[in-house]
Parts: C-alpha cells; structure tokens; sequence
C-alpha cells in the first residue's frame, strides 16, 4: 500500500471517534499517489497514536488537519490540532519515555506517557524525523519526514 494509502486509511478509520468527541478532521495530500517501501503496521500505529492524542487533547468543536506533502527526498505528514497547545518549557520532554505534560492544559488520568516516545523512536526506525510546534491556546502540529524509498521492483 504504500504510505499515502497507509495515512489516509488511518484518517478514515478514526472519523467515527473524532465525531463522538464533535472533532472535524481533514485530510489534505498535496502530491499525487505514491507508493513507497515502508512498514506499513509501524506506519498505522505511529498515525494512530499522533491522532488520538489530536482528538483526546482537543478542545470540544475543534479540529484535526492530517496533511501530506513531500520535498525531493522526504515524503513529509503533519497531524496539527487547534487544541489548548504546550507550553515550550514542555516541547523537548514530550518524546521522552513515561513523561507527560503534567498541567491543567492535558486530561488527568489519559495514557501512559509511552505514546510519543514509540512514535519518535518507529519514525527513527525508518530512517526519519519527528519535530513538534506549538502554540498555547492556538495548537500542536507534529511534523514527521520519512526518506522516499522505492521498492526496488518498482524503481
């Protein structure tokens, strides 16, 4: 399937969710299809995580923007929320294992803390980057950029 099948599949799958919490979500692909060489059950997982987060820390009416673009050698997706934000004095610690932005701006009692810290290390496993930006009170977009690698049978 590839990644742009992968992600918008993902997307779809978790409308129903994202409606039960009154959440839009849109998905924007600014390229045309593309097949790639990837791990496609990693891929969902990492989507799965960055989107429920999008929704769980969303505010009520907001909105989830899952968008594909790609430069010369990187597919690039971006999950972004219009959602309370994080402070930047918690941006770095976020992807560290069991750590948790620990203020009234998350929901007590949801998750782990496990969640960005997998995400981080599968992107890294497909030889990518994750980043995050945010703004309090406005929101979070986390950036993720995989190497475009065909399969060789394709190429």
């Amino acid at each position: 399937m590839g990644y742009f099948g992968i992600i918008k599949s993902v997307t779809l799958s978790v409308a129903e969710y994202a409606k039960s919490k009154n959440i839009t979500i849109h998905f924007e692909c600014q390229i045309p299809y593309l097949t790639m060489k990837c791990d496609a059950e990693k891929i969902e997982r990492i989507l799965l995580n960055l989107l429920s987060n999008a929704i769980k820390f969303n505010r009520e009416g907001g909105c989830v923007v899952v968008s594909i673009s790609r430069t010369r050698k990187n597919l690039c997706f971006c999950v972004s929320d219009d959602g309370p934000g994080i402070p930047n004095s918690k941006l770095e610690m976020i992807f560290e294992r069991f750590r948790q932005v620990d203020s009234g701006l998350t929901k007590e009692g949801e998750g782990s803390g496990i969640g960005l810290s997998l995400v981080k290390s599968l992107i890294e496993m497909h030889g990518g980057s994750i980043s995050v930006k945010s703004v309090l009170n406005k929101g979070t977009q986390f950036i993720m950029e995989l190497p475009i690698k065909k399969d060789e049978d394709n190429s």
